[in-house]
């Protein structure tokens, strides 16, 4: 109605504006957060202008424990929720860092993570197409256009799924034994995940390396996570 407010968007701006006014907080803090929140989009199937959010966060800690306690976290919530069929994919934005280098398209590394992380929605195909698009006028900056030969690695690296984790994780090994950098960092990362998950118990039935997980905004820089529901994955 013109009024200079807003409705609360997401729980994350408050925990950042405690974290910020409070320097002594002990590290790792950890909180966790249930309420209301708004998003200012057409009501449509699946996506709603209000409903309650979950948050659970830990400020202050590199150790990938801390992304093993996220999956932790979400396991034990779907267990409480009486909620047996999920799957909890994930995959780090280090290893898809060195994809974006081994292709050339670091400098449009945050388009490339967009579009690879729609593949569910429009499929290889669709994505492969994405990828090759040209600009459509000078000033379209999301185009990424990658060459055939680029996208043809895209999609071996997509197709990257081995029969179980430790196929999966060697077969990664593969894709980047030719490079340094982010690529291998990756992959140590995910190995790391993969380890302290079976250290604790977490059945792998319930959880997966899932490379077309992407997030396409820039402050991921590690460990990312989505949860489907097996049973009814739309």
């Amino acid at each position: 109605g013109g009024d200079d407010m807003a409705l609360r968007f997401d729980l994350t701006v408050s925990l950042a504006r405690v974290v910020a006014a409070y320097s002594d907080l002990p590290r790792p803090f950890k909180r966790y957060q249930i309420g209301r929140v708004f998003r200012g989009e057409r009501a449509q199937a699946g996506r709603f202008r209000e409903f309650t959010q979950l948050d659970f966060d830990i400020i202050g800690s590199r150790s990938l424990f801390a992304d093993v306690e996220v999956i932790q976290v979400m396991y034990e919530v779907m267990q409480a929720l009486g909620i047996n069929n999920f799957l909890i994919s994930f995959n780090t934005r280090k290893i898809l860092n060195g994809m974006a280098e081994t292709v050339g398209a670091k400098t449009k590394a945050r388009e490339m993570f967009r579009i690879i992380d729609k593949v569910e929605k429009i499929g290889l195909d669709g994505v492969m197409a994405e990828l090759r698009r040209k600009p459509d006028n000078e000033w379209d900056s999301s185009a990424v256009t990658l060459s055939t030969k680029e996208t043809d690695k895209v999609l071996a690296f997509l197709n990257i799924r081995g029969s179980d984790t430790n196929s999966t994780l060697a077969r990664l090994e593969d894709f980047f034994a030719t490079e340094r950098g982010a690529g291998q960092e990756g992959v140590k990362e995910l190995g790391g995940m993969v380890k302290k998950l079976r250290l604790l118990g977490i059945p792998e039935r319930n959880w997966q390396i899932d490379l077309s997980v992407a997030r396409g905004l820039d402050y991921y820089t590690g460990p990312v996570f989505e949860t489907k529901l097996t049973d009814y994955p739309e």
